[in-house]
């Protein structure tokens, strides 16, 4: 019916609640966040996963899922 949905949760903050809500290892949370949605659209040989010739897009996080680094392109472009 054309109705859309909405959120103001952040990513980290949904992998954050999959850590502490669920019994699924943080890296299956992460790729859920990161690889999944890439391999959904058809670029997973461009995003979504640290494998060569993938576009160097980081986020570097503390142990409560916090960014403390975002590298995109290769080139820190926020740090903590």
């Amino acid at each position: 019916d054309g109705t859309l949905a909405g959120s103001v949760l952040t990513l980290n903050k949904a992998v954050a609640n999959i850590k502490k809500y669920t019994d699924i290892p943080l890296w299956q949370a992460v790729r859920a966040a990161s690889f999944n949605p890439a391999y959904a659209m058809g670029l997973e040989r461009k995003i979504g996963s640290i494998t060569k010739g993938c576009v160097a897009d980081f986020v570097i996080a503390d142990e409560n899922i916090t960014p403390i680094e975002t590298i995109i392109n290769g080139k820190t472009v926020y740090k903590k």
